[in-house]
């Protein structure tokens, strides 16, 4: 991924990320997302939205081959349009995108919104980098 040129940069006072457009911000990811928990109600119908590391989110009946299939989706988690879903276990993978799509998915994920309106791409590209996988890897705990 490139990004165009600008004429002044600055240090963003992390030594993995070095210099950043003068006008950037760099944030924590807590200041930016809030981590959402809203529970499905029993008996929906939502779209079940899963997250891969080599394609992101992707509707599960557009991937009927791939992984397990849920008996039920009551209790999975609300996904919006513009959401940062987190496999919590393969992050390192690059298992982190965006949604493109309103549904459910499993608990097993982090769900990530946004309080302000931000280009969720941008994030998906900056969490699948591999400066940033390399990061989460080298903070993910095993076994």
């Amino acid at each position: 991924m490139t990004f165009p040129k600008h004429d002044s940069y600055k240090d963003s006072g992390e030594d993995w990320l070095g210099e950043i457009p003068e006008h950037w911000e760099a944030l924590r990811t807590k200041s930016i997302f809030r981590l959402v928990t809203e529970p499905a109600p029993k008996n929906n119908s939502e779209e079940l939205l899963s997250i891969y590391s080599d394609i992101g989110v992707k509707p599960r009946k557009e991937l009927e081959e791939r992984g397990n299939k849920a008996s039920t989706t009551d209790g999975y988690w609300f996904v919006k349009k513009g959401d940062v879903i987190v496999n919590k276990l393969l992050a390192w993978m690059g298992a982190i995108g965006v949604s493109e799509y309103d549904g459910v998915t499993s608990p097993a994920y982090d769900i990530l919104r946004a309080y302000k309106p931000v280009e969720s791409k941008f994030y998906h590209y900056l969490f699948r980098s591999p400066i940033c996988t390399s990061k989460l890897k080298q903070h993910s705990k095993g076994i």
